[in-house]
């Protein structure tokens, strides 16, 4: 009789446990994931190689050219962009067929956000009103995280696709340069087109 009573008491509980559950998963809202892609086998894989992977710069703040204006001292860096598969030349067909692009991807200036900001910013020996930019072979500029730049030269003993690109500091439009040191760095992306 005794478990009889405490069965009464506990399954009208669970009762509204599940009552109180249901409520629950009722105000959820559930969405839906689209995902899209490609999966490529090595022998379709790209590399990209630099000349340079450091770079150090010392200028006058007179020298430093204005943020969207052409390069005047840029150090010059060349881009390799090899076949992931030494046995095939998938990657060095794409540079061909114009398929092949670039982009510098990094944290943006707060300026025009074109060039890469700054990373000794906070710092009290940092210079201010500085970025770094990127400029194409003929030294006219290129935006960080928009601008791509093809990759259409592939040499005839290496058989890789290679791209120059010069980097050089910038003035920042609309504020006051002061010296200090300078630091940035981007990640060059290889772009699909």
């Amino acid at each position: 009789m005794k478990s009889h009573n405490l069965i009464s008491f506990i399954i009208p509980g669970l009762l509204f446990a599940g009552a109180v559950q249901a409520e629950t998963a009722s105000q959820d809202i559930p969405t839906a994931l689209s995902i899209t892609g490609k999966i490529s086998s090595a022998s379709e894989s790209c590399r990209v190689t630099l000349s340079q992977e450091s770079l150090y710069f010392t200028m006058n703040a007179d020298e430093v050219i204005y943020q969207g204006n052409d390069a005047t001292q840029p150090q010059i860096v060349t881009i390799t962009i090899k076949d992931g598969d030494v046995n095939h030349s998938t990657c060095s067909q794409a540079v061909l067929d114009g398929h092949i692009a670039v982009k510098f991807v990094g944290e943006a200036d707060n300026a025009d956000g074109t060039a890469l900001a700054n990373e000794y910013a906070l710092q009290n020996d940092a210079a201010t009103g500085v970025g770094i930019g990127f400029f194409k072979e003929d030294h006219s500029p290129v935006a960080v995280n928009k601008d791509v730049l093809k990759v259409n030269t592939v040499g005839p003993v290496t058989n890789e696709g290679t791209l120059k690109f010069g980097v050089q500091p910038v003035r920042l439009t609309n504020q006051t340069i002061t010296g200090g040191r300078i630091s940035a760095s981007a990640t060059v992306e290889i772009e699909r087109l």
